[in-house]
Order: structure tokens, then C-alpha cells, then sequence
């Protein structure tokens, strides 16, 4: 089955309203104002303790219940289309997205896509299932888009339709088209977490040394 490609069209950047991503920072989840290699050539100010994150169920309601009621007021609003299901990678996106499902209080369903070497696919049995559903793709950290993308793709190339994204957070390498058109990406907050590629990152140019605890080649340890 082929992908019904969208027109291309501005996404709309939205945030949850409210300290949230503030309260994340006071806990230590979120490190800013240092230099961290977050993996894929990509350096950063921003460290995020996404494994720990997802092992809290307490943080993980507390980060996913205003963003399903988000969800639900935009709905309300008419500001979007009813969403039928969640979908996401799994791993994180799946996590979130199971949560945002338990917390929207309307029918919604929950699916995941897997990493094969075809790329990120849904089983056979959610295939079928996603025809004709709206759905709203999740994620934990956005940094190229290319997840969000993916597993947007293949909810369209079963027959989907994606009516949005969300995220805890989104990093400032994305860029318009980055994911896949969807019509916005709901985060925490609108501020996004600075990230450069290697060969352009600033820290770098100023000397400033990596950090020797948090970094995608180090044990993370978190307290």
C-alpha cells in the first residue's frame, strides 16, 4: 500500500501550559548548561534522563496527563480531529503513548511500530486496525524528526490518517518537514533543548570539554 502524502503545510508548535517542564528540571531530570554528546553526530546544552523518565509511573502521569487534556480541549475546541489511537516507536513512543491513551477518557487505542529492516513497521494485526483511524503520533525527545516521520509514514501507509504529534521535549534541529507534515507537535513547553551537529557545535569551537558523566558513551547515572 502507498503513502497518501499530505500537501505540505506550516506545523503548528503548541505546549502545555503550566510549570511541568519546570518541575522536571527541579528533579535533575533535565541538566542544562553543560556540553553532552546525545549520539548521531549530535552534541547538546541539554542532557535527558529519558530511561529513568519512563520507569516512574508518578512522573510519567504527571507529564502525561496534561498533555492528554491538552489534547482533549483542542478536541473540544474544535481546533482538531477526534483522535482514535496513539501510536509510537517501540520503546519511549510507546510508553507515552500507551500513557496519553489511559489519560485521554475517550475511547482511544494505543499501537506501536517496531524496527525491522525494512525500517519501523506495525504488526499485521495493528495494520488492519489503523485504517481509517485519526491518530496522533508519540515520542519522547524529538531531535531530527526522523521517528516522528517514520512512524507517521507508516500510519499513513496503512491507511491512517496522522492528525498530530507530541513530545516531552523537542530539540532546535528540527526543522519544517522534519516530520513528515503533521499538522503540530504538542511539547512541555516551547522552549526547545540546544543541540548543534558535531562539526558546528559552539562548546566545541570555545574549547569547552564534553562532559565525563553524562553522554551517550558513558554509564548513566542518575541520583
Amino acid at each position: 500500500m502507498s503513502i497518501s502524502n499530505p500537501a505540505p503545510s506550516a506545523t503548528k508548535y503548541l505546549s502545555v501550559d503550566g510549570n511541568v517542564a519546570n518541575l522536571i528540571r527541579e528533579r535533575g531530570y533535565v541538566i542544562s548548561g553543560g556540553h553532552f554528546d546525545i549520539g548521531g553526530g549530535f552534541h547538546s546544552e541539554s542532557w535527558v534522563y529519558k530511561d529513568p523518565m519512563l520507569a516512574d509511573p508518578q512522573v510519567l502521569k504527571e507529564l502525561c496527563r496534561p498533555m492528554a487534556f491538552k489534547l482533549r480541549s483542542m478536541e473540544f475546541e474544535h481546533e482538531m480531529e477526534r483522535i482514535d489511537a496513539f501510536a509510537g516507536r517501540a520503546n519511549g513512543g510507546l510508553v507515552i503513548a500507551s500513557q496519553l491513551s489511559v489519560h485521554a477518557r475517550t475511547r482511544t487505542e494505543c499501537y506501536f511500530a517496531e524496527e525491522t529492516h525494512l525500517g519501523l513497521k506495525f504488526r499485521p494485526s495493528f495494520s488492519e486496525a489503523l485504517k481509517g483511524k485519526r491518530v496522533v503520533v508519540a515520542g519522547v525527545v524529538i531531535t531530527t524528526g526522523r521517528t516522528i516521520r517514520e512512524v507517521a509514514d507508516e500510519v499513513r501507509r496503512q491507511g491512517g490518517e496522522v492528525v498530530g504529534a507530541v513530545a516531552w521535549f523537542r530539540r532546535t534541529l528540527t526543522g519544517p518537514g522534519d516530520l513528515g507534515n503533521v499538522p503540530f507537535v504538542l511539547t512541555l513547553n516551547r522552549d526547545c533543548l540546544q543541540t548543534w551537529a558535531e562539526q558546528t557545535c559552539p562548546l566545541c569551537e570555545q574549547g569547552t570539554p564534553l562532559s565525563n558523566e553524562h553522554g551517550i558513551h558513558l554509564p548513566d547515572r542518575f541520583c
